[in-house]
């Protein structure tokens, strides 16, 4: 995962999620390490790739503000996923 641009609020860990640099990469769990329950992100995002393949991105999150996500992929399983966790989500038309 990388995170561009991304700001933290709040947090233990805000100042390091604020520090990463657009380019570096995050496992999953170094991420969720970083983003704990009371961090928003406003005006980042956050670019998933697969462990089998680190060059075509899977998932896009773009944080809009702090309430809400704006989320790309090619994946179908990916967005049946999202929609079943957020069942208040709409496809935004591309």
């Amino acid at each position: 995962m990388e995170c561009a641009n991304c700001r933290g609020r709040a947090g233990p860990r805000a100042e390091e999620l604020e520090s990463t640099h657009a380019d570096k990469r995050l496992s999953t769990l170094e991420l969720l390490h970083l983003v704990t329950p009371d961090v928003q992100i406003i005006d980042g995002e956050i670019v998933g790739y697969s462990a089998t393949d680190e060059e075509v991105p899977v998932i896009l999150f773009r944080a809009v503000d702090s309430t809400s996500w704006d989320v790309e992929s090619d994946d179908s399983d990916v967005l049946a996923l999202i929609r079943t966790t957020y069942p208040d989500a709409r496809d935004i038309p591309r």
